[in-house]
């Protein structure tokens, strides 16, 4: 905390150094220490040395994937959500990209909250889809989330939080409320979200507010 950031050592990773799109949209570390990193042309795996593709999504024929959210849950499963709202799972070589023939009411995710164990929560345009194991649940609410969640997190006492537009609400295991930012005018958009056991932080449009 005694050094300013331009007493660090920094380095800058482009194309040049093998990274194939430089427009980088998420960065997530998973239980092995590799980096993963959501590009605009697929992603990509970083060893700290060199960028390698993901040889599992190269075999399954997607084409580019512009990744925008990249979570790992507790198996070592990791999910990504696309810009064209696509939902896949990567464990090993194996990937799924989930639609509705697997019993889902859309084939359309948005955003991605880690589950207390192996199970992952994802975004719907009006709710949330909680897979565990074989068992998915779907919890929607039309009249509660009329904008898209393009963010998520998980409280300490387990509720869901997501945000898109100007709408924040919170699913507590049986309904959502919807939560009213009075601390800020104007561009109320809201662009993530963290929970800590001091509460939810939310970056708008307008600065940083903790509900």
């Amino acid at each position: 905390p005694n050094h300013k950031l331009t007493q660090y050592l920094h380095r800058t990773w482009q194309t040049q150094a093998g990274l194939a799109q430089a427009s980088i949209y998420v960065v997530t570390q998973t239980h092995d220490g590799y980096l993963w990193v959501g590009t605009l042309s697929g992603g990509v795996r970083f060893d700290g040395v060199e960028f390698q593709p993901v040889r599992a999504l190269e075999a399954n024929s997607l084409g580019e994937l512009w990744a925008r959210a990249m979570v790992e849950d507790g198996a070592g499963r990791l999910w990504i959500t696309t810009n064209g709202f696509r939902l896949i799972r990567i464990s090993g070589n194996d990937v799924k990209v989930f639609t509705e023939k697997d019993g889902l009411p859309t084939s359309d995710f948005s955003c991605l909250v880690r589950g207390s164990g192996d199970d992952m929560w994802a975004c719907t345009a009006s709710g949330l889809v909680h897979f565990e194991g074989d068992k998915v649940e779907v919890h929607e609410s039309p009249g509660q989330i009329v904008d898209r969640p393009i963010i998520g997190c998980r409280a300490n006492d387990g509720k869901i939080w997501i945000a898109g537009g100007e709408v924040l609400a919170s699913w507590d295991g049986s309904k959502f409320s919807r939560v009213t930012l009075k601390s800020v005018s104007g561009n109320r958009e809201m662009r993530t979200l963290l929970c800590r056991e001091d509460g939810v932080w939310v970056g708008t449009g307008k600065g940083l507010v903790r509900y």
